[in-house]
């Protein structure tokens, strides 16, 4: 049974060719502003390629919940690159309910720094030296 989800799971992405070579080329274009700055170049450039980067991040994204939603509906093969809009609505809603995990978790760590940070300052003022 393990190997069989096993081999199932090798073969799913390459079940359609043209999705995913479509989904390879989206991932390189998302990339290219990480790559351009390794390079140290231009910052206006840098800017341009992060908004085109962030456009082809929620394609990307956009596709993996289609990928959910076609695996539960227990399809076997990769889904179709079609309807764009609704795939780029699903990516920016992937990124808002990710954005909204991410914020409990951004405050817990500022908080517990702070609680650090306070504690270490207090045990540094009271500490007595004793020659």
């Amino acid at each position: 049974m393990k190997m069989e989800m096993f081999k199932d799971a090798l073969k799913y992405p390459f079940s359609s060719w043209k999705s995913f070579i479509i989904l390879g080329i989206f991932i390189v274009f998302n990339t290219l502003n990480y790559t351009f700055q390794f390079f140290d170049v231009n910052m206006l450039l840098l800017t341009g390629l992060s908004t085109f980067g962030l456009i082809f991040a929620l394609f990307v994204y956009g596709y993996g919940i289609r990928i959910l939603k076609s695996s539960l509906a227990g399809f076997d093969e990769l889904p179709e690159f079609n309807s764009w809009l609704e795939m780029f609505i699903d990516g920016i809603k992937a990124i808002v309910v990710g954005v909204g995990y991410t914020i409990p978790l951004i405050l817990i760590l500022v908080g517990g720094s702070l609680l650090l940070g306070f504690a270490a300052g207090h045990i540094g003022t009271n500490v007595i030296m004793v020659y």
